[in-house]
């Protein structure tokens, strides 16, 4: 992968392949000749994934990002979600000129700090949650809101013959 990668999208590609569980797929960091932003598509844990849109959003709004970046899903050809990392506006060809090619490989330096922030935090979770599992005193309360047990669906053909009589066949106008 180090002659496919390109040195100014590198340090994202390292901190996503640094989280357990993620790996990069392919990326580019965006060139001035053919229009291409830099971009970064990667397989992840959804709940990861979630995770790294919360925080793109975050921080395109309190502004440590100049760019606004986003996160989007795509199937891959085994029906697996895969991810990727792209700036939601057009970047000027001119950005990529050389001198002022600086200001975007930083805003891709804060990019994958901003990465590397939520893998030490998802690191931490799962820690968390390993001890809780290990916990002999495990209580409903600790079960998430969303783990509900199912609910039997009920048929609505029964309930239809118990509640109403069968609606009369009508004939349209066509028929």
């Amino acid at each position: 992968m180090d002659d496919l990668n390109e040195r100014s999208i590198r340090p994202v590609c390292d901190a996503l392949n640094a989280v357990p569980g993620v790996r990069t797929l392919w990326s580019c960091g965006g060139h001035p000749i053919r229009e291409s932003r830099p971009y970064v598509v990667f397989v992840a844990p959804k709940f990861f994934a979630w995770r790294i849109h919360r925080a793109l959003v975050l921080a395109s709004a309190d502004g440590s990002l100049k760019y606004a970046w986003w996160l989007s899903a795509h199937f891959r050809d085994n029906g697996r979600l895969q991810w990727c990392i792209e700036p939601n506006c057009r970047i000027p060809r001119w950005k990529f000129l050389p001198v002022i090619r600086l200001l975007v490989d930083a805003e891709l330096q804060r990019l994958a700090v901003l990465i590397r922030n939520q893998n030490r935090t998802h690191s931490l979770d799962t820690s968390r949650q390993r001890n809780d599992d290990r916990s002999p005193h495990k209580t409903d309360a600790s079960w998430p809101s969303w783990r509900s047990p199912a609910m039997p669906i009920e048929s609505t053909t029964n309930r239809r013959a118990a509640d109403e009589p069968t609606p009369k066949r009508t004939t349209d106008i066509y028929g």
